[in-house]
């Protein structure tokens, strides 16, 4: 499984919000419990997000 992290500009002054190595290890943790397999390969990425925050699907509110 491929992670990819998005950063982004967020609040006043704007800062750069990034994942941590945490988060990954979170969403590993609870994939594991989720889908007992005997392992779960993974790689991860971070990349820049080109979309403005608060994030949504197009026609949302």
């Amino acid at each position: 499984m491929r992670l990819i992290g998005f950063t982004y500009r967020w609040g006043t002054p704007p800062r750069t919000v990034a994942p941590t190595d945490r988060d990954f290890r979170l969403l590993l943790s609870w994939l594991a419990r989720a889908y007992p397999v005997a392992e779960v390969q993974s790689g991860q990425g971070v990349v820049a997000a080109t979309a403005a925050p608060p994030f949504g699907s197009p026609g949302s509110t």
